[in-house]
């Protein structure tokens, strides 16, 4: 029972005296004068043990002299007398995590959520007492009911975003964490998290803007910002404006190895090629690879003999380093090659190989899991050893590589493997001896529904279903399992694929493996297994795309070059229309049997009346005013149509011959980069075909939710310019759009007439032209060069020799 210190009259009975004391402790804390304080509650206690409120205050400073294990003994005794007075067990659950007693907060927690079930306050503390602990399933229920109690408070939405931040729903975190910025628009903490995951889910127009506000406004002195902004920025093509931020983040970090990392690949120049990268090595990185990045920089500036000392320095660095390092080793031999000396080159290569495989053979600790081991694989995917491939990919660790670049091409190469290998359990078995594989990756019910009501049909129009009665065809429908009972039951797919041998290939392991833009990932490496196979097969690889519409004939013509002409490999130049207009046509067209079959005319009427507003956004010319920032497709407006030049033209056919000397160091999509193989080796052009002959094969890509892509940045950013044929070759080149490949699309654009008359194109080939002698003579990468001059050959010499030991 609480004392009771009502006034009497007369002497001071002993209740009186105690209540004085108690507030003449009370008054001395007050003033500051804790010393006082503590003497009168010590006095109280010895005297009345049991005084709650003289517990309670002794307890209270104690906690806020940092006395905590004291503080706790004391506030325990309150919060038994008092169970159910919340602030108590609070204090109580401070001084117990402050002495690291986790459970007896969590109790005090409890206690103190069992006394007010309703109050924001209880569970905004719990919030924070879970996430603190990691305890992130807790964590985010007690945000949940913060929130269902009313608490709009930002914390609990900050909290919650924070605990799901990379591995929960990114649009879930992204909506707390515009929520916690609503409530608190000054909380700059959280403006960085909801910047990073607008980018990662590709809203990178509002990504950039809060990155410049958190940078500018928020956060100026934050170094993350600015190096944030830079990524950004060099993502999307527009590394020369970033490289001033990346400048700042140095300026306020000079010491940051990350950030001199980058600056040794951004849009800057130094007296010292060197510089940038030596001043990562020398701030203390724990990348031995900075050393490689110093010996590149100055492996070809033979001229820079003041800079003899320090490459000789590298050197030594990086033959210590390359002995446990594989990415080291095969950076090494790309050099020499680079550098013509292609018997070092040889003997890096072999060494390479014999690490590597010793090294996880063996289990070796000295070998580092590094990107040479990712290398090491492609080598063993590309030569067909798929289950040695598997085999040696399971002996790496889980989290290896020491950045995310590393661990990402990793995730992705287990996800390909899990593909191809899951096919060989239930192969296809051939019949026939020509063979067609085809890949259509396809899920969602919009793009199910749009590939069944017009991407197959037009497959199976009229003149194209010509192509598939000859040979044998394996569709390979890269969907969930969801997706593939609905495509088993429509009638158009029973009717037309049934008969050509569907293979199920599951990727529902990549679109939930958390991989950014991962339906993108899903597309690209679903194309990658039935390449694969194909080339295992010996069969004949056609990519399709869910959103594929192919004039009539279009097929038919694919048939008749390989027929006529011997050809090994065919890109398309794709038709971007805009979806929402484009379909009532398309649905016009359907005939009665479901199939589509418009001509290559009518084909380019829609074209022509419905066009994607991607061609804004790409458009080049004189008197614009500005270029676009990806070049990787141009167009020119003509007086009655287009020019389209394709730096990325998709390979959409190749046979195996074809298929088997795809080699490379990563698994790109199908347009990025495919288009330099023709140029691996012997010079392939002659048997190869960019298709840019619209009245022959038309291929027409549904461009859907134009306005939103405009608005999130999907689109390309234009770029002011006053020099539009300089400042487009300058962005090709710094875009890495020029190799051989991408100057034979260049040579071969497409031309559409929008009146049926011959495209008046003069002016358009005028400007591409004087674009063009403005790009110097491309050349394929070194590590691509190497792979297929010397690579192949080492490495099928490296597993001869191998095997052979195995068997003696």
């Amino acid at each position: 029972m609480a004392t009771d210190y009502s006034l009497t009259d007369g002497a001071e009975t002993p209740e009186q005296s105690l209540r004085s004391d108690f507030i003449g402790a009370v008054a001395a804390y007050q003033r500051g004068d804790v010393a006082e304080a503590i003497g009168k509650l010590r006095e109280i206690l010895s005297s009345h043990p049991g005084h709650v409120e003289a517990q309670e205050l002794t307890g209270v400073i104690l906690l806020s002299k940092g006395e905590f294990a004291a503080s706790f003994q004391m506030l325990k005794l309150v919060t038994q007398a008092k169970p159910l007075d919340v602030i108590s067990q609070f204090r109580l659950a401070e001084a117990a995590e402050r002495i690291r007693h986790e459970n007896c907060a969590a109790d005090a927690y409890r206690r103190a959520e069992i006394a007010e079930p309703n109050s924001s306050a209880v569970q905004l503390r719990l919030l924070s007492f879970h996430a603190a602990h990691g305890r992130g399933a807790s964590a985010r229920k007690h945000a949940s009911r913060n929130i269902i109690v009313g608490d709009l408070s930002s914390l609990a939405f900050s909290i919650r975003a924070k605990l799901q931040f990379g591995a929960g729903d990114p649009g879930t975190v992204r909506d707390d964490l515009m929520r916690s910025l609503i409530i608190a628009p000054a909380n700059g903490a959280d403006m960085y998290p909801l910047a990073q995951i607008l980018e990662k889910t590709s809203d990178t127009n509002r990504a950039e803007k809060l990155y410049r506000k958190f940078c500018k406004v928020m956060g100026p002195l934050d170094a993350r910002g600015w190096g944030a902004l830079y990524d950004l920025l060099s993502s999307r093509r527009r590394r020369k404006e970033g490289t001033a931020f990346l400048k700042r983040a140095l300026i306020l970090s000079p010491a940051e190895p990350a950030f001199w990392s980058r600056m040794s690949g951004a849009d800057w120049s130094h007296p010292d090629p060197s510089f940038a990268a030596t001043a990562a090595a020398m701030s203390g990185s724990p990348i031995p690879a900075v050393w490689m990045q110093v010996l590149l920089s100055l492996a070809s500036k033979h001229d820079m003999v003041h800079l003899a000392k320090r490459a000789a320095e590298a050197m030594r660095r990086v033959n210590l380093e390359a002995r446990s390092s594989p990415s080291i080793r095969f950076s090494l031999a790309e050099m020499t090659f680079v550098n013509g000396d292609k018997e070092e080159a040889r003997r890096q290569l072999q060494l390479f190989f014999s690490e590597v495989s010793a090294g996880l053979e063996d289990a070796r600790q000295e070998v580092k899991h590094d990107f040479g081991c990712i290398v090491f694989l492609y080598f063993l995917l590309f030569s067909g050893a798929v289950e040695e491939c598997a085999r040696f990919a399971d002996r790496l660790h889980s989290d290896f590589g020491g950045n995310s670049n590393t661990q990402i091409h990793f995730n992705k190469l287990k996800l390909l493997l899990g593909l191809v290998t899951g096919y060989r359990t239930r192969p296809h078995i051939w019949s026939s001896e020509r063979r067609r594989v085809v890949s259509l990756p396809v899920w969602g019910a919009k793009y199910v529904t749009m590939w069944l009501k017009y991407g197959l049909p037009s497959l199976f129009g009229e003149e194209n279903r010509k192509f598939w009665d000859e040979g044998e065809t394996v569709f390979h429908v890269a969907t969930t399992p969801e997706d593939w009972s609905r495509l088993n039951a429509d009638p158009l797919f029973e009717r037309f694929c049934k008969r050509h041998s569907p293979k199920f290939l599951d990727v529902t392991p990549i679109l939930k493996s958390g991989l950014q833009a991962g339906s993108y990932q899903a597309l690209t490496l679903a194309h990658w297994a039935s390449i694969s196979i194909a080339r295992d097969e010996n069969a004949e690889f056609v990519g399709l795309v869910a959103d594929y519409i192919f004039s009539d004939g279009s097929m038919s013509f694919i048939a008749d070059q390989v027929q006529e002409a011997d050809m090994q490999a065919a890109f398309t130049v794709d038709f971007w229309v805009a979806g929402e207009a484009a379909t009532p046509v398309f649905d016009s067209l359907l005939s009665d049997d479901g199939t589509l079959s418009i001509s290559a005319q009518r084909m380019m009427q829609v074209f022509s009346e419905n066009s994607s507003a991607r061609i804004h956004f790409n458009e080049a010319g004189r008197g614009l005013g500005s270029i676009p920032s990806d070049p990787s497709r141009i167009y020119n407006r003509l007086p009655n149509g287009l020019r389209i030049d394709n730096l990325q033209p998709q390979l959409f056919f190749a046979t195996p011959e074809f298929l088997r000397d795809v080699w490379l160091l990563g698994l790109p999509m199908t347009d990025n980069g495919l288009v330099d193989l023709v140029f691996t080796g012997e010079d392939k052009s002659e048997r190869c075909r960019i298709l840019v002959d619209p009245h022959r094969f038309g291929c027409v890509v549904l461009d859907f939710d134009e306005e939103e892509r405009a608005a999130t940045g999907h689109y390309p950013e234009r770029l002011q310019s006053v020099d539009p044929e300089a400042d487009l070759a300058d962005q090709i080149l710094r875009s890495s759009l020029w190799s051989p490949g991408r100057r034979w699309a260049l040579e071969n654009p497409l031309y559409v007439s929008f009146d049926g008359e011959p495209p008046d194109r003069t002016e358009a080939d005028r400007f591409m032209a004087a674009v063009r002698t403005r790009l110097p003579v491309p050349r394929l990468s070194g590590n691509l060069a190497m792979v297929h001059e010397l690579g192949r050959e080492e490495f099928a010499r490296f597993w001869t020799q191998r095997e052979a030991a195995e068997r003696e």
